[in-house]
């Protein structure tokens, strides 16, 4: 293990000690944005394991879409224990990833176009899903607030335990990934991404390596689903399975660092805290201030600096070794005559 990864292990083990009694050091306020924010975590590294492919999916919103009105649906009409609908829910992911996964990941397949024929499906998912009123239409499905503890119904009157399982999910999210990313199949991955030709050549099925990590990330998905369903009690099409989640987390990810296991959690650390404190001072009067910081901040990025936050040591340490290369010998002999002349 690098000492970099020893101080990142370090950093990371101190920080989720902090987050463990975080709910008896903040208010409500804050602890209902550390819980969106580790909800973003959550899905930032399932996003972010099918970046490292260069696959820029936008039709994640679809799974967690699944994962939400699957759970919600059982509870309300047959009273089944949102648990069991969670599992429901990953199961009908899996049975929406495989076919529109092949669909779109046969062959060789542009960063664009992946992006478009995603956004594609996701609007489609949002127009059917919107037009059947039978699982609340446009205007979504509601859960009554609980008045009562029950663990078993996925219900709680304080936030508390609900902050304690994102924590949970979000920690599982990050080994999870970091596990396949170690593995074989996140070396056919990244193989796959650096050079998807010769990987086949080397016997690399780019189809199969694709399709296993997107239904990995579309389960992820559909659990967070299932939690944003419970927690807010309230499910509705188009910010769930629209784009409109799906920008943010990938945003975030950028600012954190694409490529480290770190990234999607440094940039929600970041953005989010900030974003929730601009909203409270100034979103009466500039609505939608979050989008305008996503967008500043990224700006920035791009145009002084170029990668994402953990990335900027490695940047830097280039820069430096740029600058102490010895420039390089000036020519001499015939040539350098010619040139002179």
């Amino acid at each position: 293990m690098t000492r970099r990864n020893i101080i990142y292990a370090a950093v990371g083990a101190a920080s989720f000690v902090l987050l463990l009694v975080a709910p008896y050091l903040v208010s409500t306020y804050w602890l209902k944005m550390l819980i969106y924010m580790l909800w973003i975590i959550f899905m930032g590294c399932a996003w972010h394991l099918l970046l490292r492919g260069h696959l820029f999916s936008l039709m994640h919103g679809l799974f967690l879409g699944a994962g939400a009105y699957t759970s919600t649906l059982l509870w309300l009409h047959y009273g089944i224990s949102p648990w069991l609908g969670m599992l429901a829910g990953m199961a009908l992911t899996v049975i929406l990833a495989l076919p529109t996964g092949w669909l779109i990941l046969r062959g060789t397949i542009s960063f664009v176009s992946f992006a478009a024929m995603t956004l594609a499906f996701a609007m489609i998912a949002v127009f059917i899903v919107s037009s059947i009123t039978s699982i609340g239409g446009s205007r979504g499905l509601s859960i009554t607030p609980p008045m009562t503890d029950n663990a078993w119904n996925y219900q709680w009157v304080s936030p508390q335990p609900y902050y304690y399982i994102i924590l949970a999910f979000a920690a599982a999210s990050i080994l999870i990934t970091h596990l396949v990313m170690k593995s074989r199949l996140g070396l056919r991955l990244r193989s796959s991404a650096q050079n998807a030709r010769l990987a086949s050549l080397y016997g690399v099925s780019l189809l199969g390596t694709r399709m296993a990590v997107f239904v990995i990330s579309a389960v992820l998905f559909s659990v967070a689903g299932t939690f944003w369903a419970q927690y807010s009690h309230y499910v509705k099409a188009m910010p769930l399975i629209g784009p409109e989640t799906i920008v943010p987390v990938s945003l975030m990810v950028y600012i954190g660092g694409v490529g480290t296991i770190w990234g999607p959690v440094v940039g929600p650390a970041i953005m989010i805290p900030l974003v929730w404190v601009a909203r409270r001072e100034f979103g009466s009067q500039f609505p939608g201030i979050e989008m305008l910081l996503y967008g500043l901040v990224m700006l920035m990025m791009l145009r002084f600096v170029g990668v994402g936050i953990l990335l900027w040591p490695q940047k830097y340490r280039a820069w430096r070794a740029s600058r102490a290369a010895p420039p390089p010998p000036a020519a001499s002999g015939p040539a350098a005559e010619t040139e002179g002349a």
